[in-house]
């Protein structure tokens, strides 16, 4: 649960780097530092994007042991899954 708090809480820091941007769009075209709030967004985004494709990792592995598998479209297919989530982050 620690995972997705620290998660959630960095999603509403990148939100609330994006809302004040949009806010203060003017402002920030005129000072030439749209790439500077953009590395910034993007930094806020990149603690959880790892500990979300962790936690999806960890998921499917779980449900892997115990013979739950992941059906997608009819089709026991976990493994890519994993390879999906691992390759996400």
């Amino acid at each position: 649960m620690y995972a997705k708090a620290k998660a959630s809480r960095a999603y509403g820091r990148a939100g609330a780097i994006a809302g004040e941007a949009v806010s203060n769009m003017r402002t920030v075209a005129a000072f030439g530092r749209e790439e500077a709030v953009l590395r910034s967004y993007a930094s806020a985004l990149a603690a959880p994007t790892k500990v979300t494709a962790r936690m999806a990792v960890a998921w499917v592995a779980v449900a892997w042991r115990c013979g739950c598998g992941v059906e997608l479209q009819g089709q026991r297919s976990g493994a890519g899954v994993l390879v999906a989530a691992w390759t996400a982050h």
